[in-house]
């Protein structure tokens, strides 16, 4: 039977309601292409997520695995490495859709980062450690000398490496390197090194850089898993009027929040990574022996390490290092403020891994004078949108209201645990202090 009114012609939402629970499924589609109409019921958000996610699971295996067959051939003699998600990663955030949320799913139905996005992340991460062969000190000056040259309408918003990525971004290479060296107490070997393997891996405003960023696919280990999370805006009201001339609404403690779920690949999840070398004739061909035409069009290849069978491209395994390093510390997606889109190696989640199993059979931590733990059962349902209620350890049930959460506590979720103490309300018995465990 339908759930929900899906905004399709009617043979196909009768096709989508037949098959919904048969495997395998597409969660891109069901996410995409079968969202409810939430113009008439907000509430239905949360349905069409759910309905995403439960798709992600009854996913197709085959697919995947010949997926990755087909991601392993056309990689082929690029550098390929595999990393995992540390805690959760949101791809897509900010894209436009019917749910309110966006995410990012391959026409396959599985998560991927699409190689624009790490591209972009590698170039961040090249930025930051190029950044730290300067003082700040010298980093203004080049900025300063930047806003001499380049002349920006907002010179106070140009930030210190932006204005580096403009200087690394020079057509010639020669200015480069002097506007890079007048910043500089001495020069540096190292910091040319860096700027050039830039300028190779990057390109310039004249050209594009010489290697290439594959798409990131999950592993044909196992299906990749999906969580729902929850974010609250705390202030709505006031963000609602951000960036209007005159504001009235302040950040307030008394506005309500308004939970919004949204999709996250699940923490352990393995992702292949690739980067490969942009081949150009002049790798087996002199530039010189080229027609005329072709000269100019593959002159700015001249003078880049070409990969040999023999040995590894520095340049390439450059490029690698900084990807990973991005995806180390920098992190990919949206959120990465608050904890998402971190990886890490297999060896280090399997050592964490057998960390917390050690912790999960020691006895739990002892709990504050006259606290203990329980489960929420449930909480700001529709018909109860403040207060809710949680099962304590001797299986009875405690009532909770939204105003004796600990502060910065906004909001639970059914089956969180959490750490309570009981309190007397003007019913009777309270759960009060509550906070997640």
């Amino acid at each position: 039977m339908p759930d929900y009114k899906i905004p399709v012609p009617a043979q196909s939402q009768e096709a989508f309601w037949a098959n919904l629970n048969r495997s395998p499924q597409n969660a891109g589609l069901v996410f995409e292409r079968f969202a409810p109409d939430t113009q008439e019921d907000a509430k239905l958000k949360e349905k069409g997520l759910k309905a995403a996610l439960d798709a992600s699971q009854k996913a197709d295996k085959a697919l995947l695995e010949a997926w990755n067959a087909r991601w392993t051939q056309l990689t082929a003699g690029t550098l390929v490495f595999s990393l995992q998600t540390d805690w959760r990663l949101i791809a897509g955030l900010g894209k436009k859709g019917s749910l309110e949320v966006g995410f990012t799913f391959h026409r396959y139905g599985f998560p991927y980062l699409p190689g624009s996005s790490l591209k972009g992340l590698t170039r961040a991460a090249a930025l930051l450690e190029i950044g730290e062969q300067f003082s700040k000190a010298r980093l203004d000056v080049l900025r300063k000398a930047v806003i001499e040259t380049e002349k920006p309408k907002e010179p106070e918003k140009l930030g210190l490496l932006k204005a580096l990525e403009t200087v690394l971004a020079r057509p010639e290479e020669a200015t480069c390197l002097k506007e890079l060296a007048a910043c500089q107490d001495a020069p540096s070997e190292a910091l040319e090194t860096l700027a050039k393997t830039f300028r190779t891996v990057f390109g310039t405003t004249e050209h594009g850089g010489h290697v290439v960023f594959f798409d990131a696919i999950p592993s044909s280990r196992e299906l990749p898993r999906l969580d729902l999370d929850i974010m609250n805006p705390h202030y709505p009201k006031y963000y609602e009027e951000t960036g209007q001339p005159s504001p009235k609404t302040p950040p307030a403690n008394w506005q309500s929040p308004v939970p919004v779920k949204f999709l996250t690949v699940a923490s352990g999840v393995e992702f292949r990574f690739a980067v490969g070398w942009r081949s150009a004739p002049m790798d087996v061909t002199p530039l010189e022996a080229l027609p005329e035409k072709a000269q100019k069009e593959w002159r700015w290849f001249k003078g880049a390490t070409v990969p040999a069978a023999e040995k590894q491209n520095p340049v390439l395994l450059q490029a690698r290092k900084w990807l990973e390093l991005g995806l180390r510390d920098l992190g990919a997606g949206g959120k990465t403020n608050a904890g998402y889109g971190y990886f890490i190696d297999h060896s280090t989640a399997s050592s964490t891994s057998r960390v917390q199993e050690q912790r999960t059979e020691q006895t739990p931590p002892s709990l504050p004078t006259g606290y203990e733990r329980g489960v929420v059962r449930e909480f700001a349902t529709p018909d109860r949108p403040r207060y809710g209620y949680i099962n304590r350890q001797n299986g009875a049930d405690i009532f909770v209201h939204l105003n004796n959460l600990r502060p910065g506590v906004v909001t639970l979720q059914a089956g969180q645990h959490v750490i309570f103490k009981i309190g007397k309300g003007q019913k009777g018995p309270q759960a009060m202090d509550v906070y997640p465990e």
